[in-house]
């Protein structure tokens, strides 16, 4: 992954969290518009752009806010996926969003955000 890639990412993911964090309404209405909102939505992280331990982590993430595919279609699997959720749920990946915001942040900082 280039440089400016990672830091794209982390800018993303940290506007992610700030709607995450100031957003209204319901934690999975919040977590589904920070989600959504910067683009995250349209695939998962690619193979070799971060550590692997990060990669892996972040797939994970993103099978566990997309892993309800029946539903309304035209909702998208993310919506279907959190709505499904209780509120200790969103929480809980609400906090893995946030935890992995800091870990790219670190990543980024220690590498410059080369591989």
């Amino acid at each position: 992954m280039r440089p400016q890639d990672s830091r794209n990412s982390l800018y993303l993911m940290s506007l992610a969290v700030d709607i995450l964090a100031r957003g209204k309404g319901r934690i999975q209405e919040r977590l589904i518009n920070a989600w959504v909102s910067q683009g995250h939505h349209a695939a998962p992280i690619d193979a070799g752009e971060f550590d692997p331990s990060l990669e892996h982590d972040m797939q994970v993430f993103h099978e566990r806010i997309t892993r309800v595919h029946d539903g309304p279609k035209e909702m998208g699997s993310i919506h279907n996926t959190v709505m499904t959720m209780t509120e200790d749920e969103a929480s809980d990946l609400a906090q893995t969003m946030t935890d992995l915001v800091n870990r790219l942040r670190g990543y980024v900082q220690e590498t410059g955000g080369r591989v």
